[in-house]
């Protein structure tokens, strides 16, 4: 009445999950995504905060260039508009306190806790300042006119004469 030991161990039947407990692949997906947030955020963040940095002096020289510019030449064109260097600067200022507080909320959790802030949210918020700053960088410079002269008239190419009949019918022979 004992069990017979089965006499080939390579075909013995695996043991079938148990359907209360969650699937072991999944549990260690779940440790290294958090894990792999753990070891790329510290490099997101610098990232983002050299962004914030580069995007800020942008807008501080760019406003002293239209300043300066302004007080030698007021008839000058701006090449950047306030409205453009306040988008700008609300930007930087609105990711930079996201930033810090996506920190707080980082720093109070433990190693083991799902991360408050992932890589991919740092990333989407690194590419939308600097997208918003190479907008502006791409941006020409308005044309100066000259105070002085009036616009140069275009001068239109007077359409070729038109063939007469008979030298049409000379050409044809």
């Amino acid at each position: 009445p004992g069990v017979k030991p089965d006499p080939d161990p390579l075909h013995a039947r695996a043991p079938r999950p148990d359907p209360t407990r969650p699937p072991r692949r999944k549990l260690v997906k779940h440790i290294l995504s958090r894990s792999t947030e753990a070891l790329a955020r510290p490099a997101a963040i610098t990232s983002l905060r050299d962004a914030l940095s580069s995007a800020s002096t942008f807008v501080s020289s760019a406003r002293a260039d239209a300043t300066a510019l302004a007080a030698s030449d007021p008839e000058a064109p701006q090449r950047f508009t306030s409205d453009e260097l306040d988008k700008l600067d609300s930007l930087v200022r609105d990711t930079a306190a996201w930033l810090a507080d996506a920190e707080a909320r980082q720093g109070r959790l433990e190693g083991h806790e799902d991360p408050a802030v992932r890589v991919a949210e740092v990333d989407k918020r690194q590419k939308e300042v600097e997208r918003e700053v190479g907008r502006l960088e791409k941006k020409k410079a308005p044309r100066r006119r000259k105070a002085g002269s009036p616009r140069p008239e275009t001068v239109k190419p007077e359409p070729p004469a038109q063939e007469t009949q008979k030298e049409h019918t000379k050409d044809e022979l």
